[in-house]
């Protein structure tokens, strides 16, 4: 990791090709569902 260098240079470097890429990005898309036991048994109940 040296951020002065592109990833150009590096592949360059290290006599390396790149094929491809994928972009990550924490979190993302990953809702927390937040459920009441409670209430979804009362709602059954009905």
């Amino acid at each position: 990791m040296d951020p002065s260098k592109s990833v150009k240079q590096v592949l360059a470097e290290a006599g390396g090709k790149l094929a491809g890429f994928v972009y990550y990005v924490l979190g993302e898309g990953i809702q927390k569902r937040e459920d009441n036991l409670a209430d979804e048994v009362a709602k059954m109940l009905k």
